[in-house]
C-alpha cells in the first residue's frame, strides 16, 4: 500500500505465536522510546488483538487500523 511507507522499517521477525511482542520487538521498541504503535494486518480477532493486548503491560498505546 502506498499510504503506509515502511521503508525505514528495520527487522524482520518470523511469525512463530500469536503476538508479535517478542523479545526482540521489545528491546527495539525500549531502545526508540516508543510509546505508541498502529497495528494493521489479517486475523484481527486473534493476533492484532493478542499483540495490542500485550502492548499493554509495557504502557505502550496501540492504535489498529481499520
Amino acid at each position: 500500500m502506498s499510504e503506509i511507507d515502511v521503508s525505514h522499517a528495520t527487522g524482520v521477525h518470523a511469525k512463530t505465536q500469536f503476538s508479535m511482542l517478542l523479545p526482540a520487538v521489545t528491546e527495539q521498541l525500549g531502545a526508540r522510546a516508543i510509546q505508541s504503535v498502529v497495528l494493521y494486518g489479517i486475523e484481527a480477532h486473534a493476533c492484532i488483538l493478542r499483540t495490542a493486548l500485550d502492548l499493554r503491560s509495557p504502557c505502550i498505546d496501540a492504535h489498529v487500523l481499520a
